[in-house]
């Protein structure tokens, strides 16, 4: 039996899989498209994306599930069920992984400014999270995955979602800009801190502006109580 990812950090580095979005455009899906819908209307593409990760060296894969809670897709005006595509990009990414290969259901930002929500919206953000990760920890990914998230304020509204739903590892990781800050203000150390105690069981960064900058950022995250997790890109 595959031994939970929390234990097999203490035991070696794990590496992630790569964007699956610059993947999909890179075979010929225009960026106008639903990235997070060809789960039900070309899973063998999204398969082929998590199949050459693997072959590539990844230990952990993350689903194509970055925009599908429900105020994104209703957004971007899909008719897809927020449980049928999650549950759909858990299995193409289980029928991917096997056992070996740890899946990770990806959660991105909802797409609304908490600081800016009324307390009613607030809470149809929060349980948006809640109806994704409900979906994503019922079909049977190894951990969930919060990334990219710019603000502290949302980010703590889905890990709230997230423990609300499901007992599954949580990993937790802010986009922040050039000065090394979060777009609330926010230092490394300071949400590291603070995404340990909302209940992170790993806490990172991701995105940003190319691998020097995630590296600075992460370094200074670590030795402060959790698991570090850095997903750079190549940069703007």
């Amino acid at each position: 039996m595959q031994q939970s990812i929390l234990d097999a950090i203490e035991l070696r580095p794990l590496l992630w899989d790569g964007a699956m979005g610059t993947q999909l455009y890179d075979r010929g899906i225009f960026l106008n498209q639903g990235f997070e819908e060809l789960c039900l209307r070309n899973p063998d593409i999204v398969r082929k994306v998590h199949v050459d990760y693997i072959d590539a060296g990844a230990d952990v894969i993350e689903t194509n599930t970055f925009g599908a809670n429900r105020l994104r897709l209703r957004r971007a005006g899909s008719q897809a069920g927020v449980g049928e595509l999650n549950e759909a990009a858990v299995r193409i990414a289980r029928e991917a992984a096997g056992r070996r290969i740890y899946v990770a259901g990806a959660i991105g930002p909802s797409g609304r400014t908490p600081s800016v929500s009324s307390d009613s919206e607030l809470v149809k953000i929060r349980g948006a999270f809640e109806e994704q990760a409900a979906a994503l920890a019922g079909s049977g990914v190894d951990l969930i995955v919060l990334e990219t998230f710019r603000l502290l304020s949302e980010i703590r509204l889905a890990l709230e979602g997230v423990r609300a739903v499901s007992g599954v590892p949580v990993v937790a990781q802010m986009a922040f800009d050039d000065g090394g800050l979060t777009g609330d203000g926010a230092e490394p150390e300071r949400v590291a801190d603070l995404l340990a105690e909302w209940g992170a069981d790993v806490v990172g960064c991701n995105c940003m502006e190319g691998p020097q900058a995630s590296f600075d950022v992460a370094s200074r995250m670590v030795g402060r109580g959790k698991p570090v997790s850095v997903q750079p890109n190549a940069g703007y």
